[in-house]
């Protein structure tokens, strides 16, 4: 992928595939916030489903057709779809 210099990248966009099993989610600092996610921290895990409330990623995987209990699939870790 090519950037022109003055173009401006959205770090909040975030591409959503669905796959047979889970939905993947891509974006370079999602999945870096959930590589520095201490997993035995009910806060710090709290902290990523905020994310995806407040980007947007929530409602638009509603829209695409997720249900709460649906696997999310971020980088290397899997997270469980609240709504």
């Amino acid at each position: 992928v090519e950037y022109k210099l003055d173009e401006k990248i959205d770090g909040r966009r975030v591409e959503i595939e669905k796959t047979d099993n889970w939905w993947t989610l891509k974006n370079s600092r999602l999945e870096q916030m959930v590589r520095q996610t201490n997993m035995d921290n009910t806060e710090a895990k709290e902290r990523i489903y905020d994310v995806l409330k407040k980007w947007g990623i929530a409602k638009n995987l509603e829209k695409a057709g997720a249900i709460p209990g649906d696997q999310l699939r971020i980088g290397e870790h899997f997270w469980e779809f609240r709504g």
